[in-house]
């Protein structure tokens, strides 16, 4: 499978990917996503919270 069609076989759902490491090396890949949208549980959005 070729990076760019690995990429796009993952679901980040509201998240968006930051940054990708392919480390041929230790044959590891790191994904760096951002935080999202928190939600409570009656489908609300927080609007005052920390990353």
């Amino acid at each position: 499978m070729k990076p760019d069609e690995f990429l796009n076989s993952i679901y980040l759902g509201d998240r968006a990917c930051k940054a990708v490491v392919l480390d041929g090396w230790n044959g590891e890949v790191k994904i760096q996503m951002n935080l999202g949208t928190p939600i409570t549980p009656n489908g609300r959005q927080i609007t005052n919270h920390a990353c």
